[in-house]
């Protein structure tokens, strides 16, 4: 045969089987914070996003809107508006000509006057 370590011959793994193989795959995989922090908000993990975010900022610098922006969705996600806006406007003020950032600031000047 071609499977290594006692395969199953293609017949299907069980559920928990393969969740337990994909979550061990998913701790692996992260690089970066930033990969992490994505991954978690993927997962709408976003109290783990916001912190993977900030980790990212800490240690990659403090001149990536991406990152300022992405946490700010998900203070958002959390209705954590102020702190939203506050990220936000970092991210235009670091690309003033990136559109997403600007959509971010709006969004969460909106609804932090809610």
């Amino acid at each position: 045969g071609f499977s290594k370590g006692g395969g199953t011959g293609g017949s299907a793994r069980s559920v928990a089987d393969i969740r337990a193989r994909t979550k061990q795959h998913n701790d692996q995989k992260h690089h970066s914070p930033k990969e992490a922090a994505d991954c978690a908000f993927r997962d709408r993990n976003f109290d783990k996003a916001v912190e993977m975010y900030g980790v990212a900022i800490s240690s990659h610098g403090k001149k990536d809107a991406v990152l300022y922006a992405n946490r700010s969705a998900a203070y958002c996600a959390l209705g954590k508006f102020g702190r939203a806006l506050n990220d936000a406007k970092i991210a235009v003020s670091i690309d003033p000509t990136w559109p997403k950032a600007h959509f971010r600031l709006g969004y969460a000047a909106e609804k932090s006057s809610q």
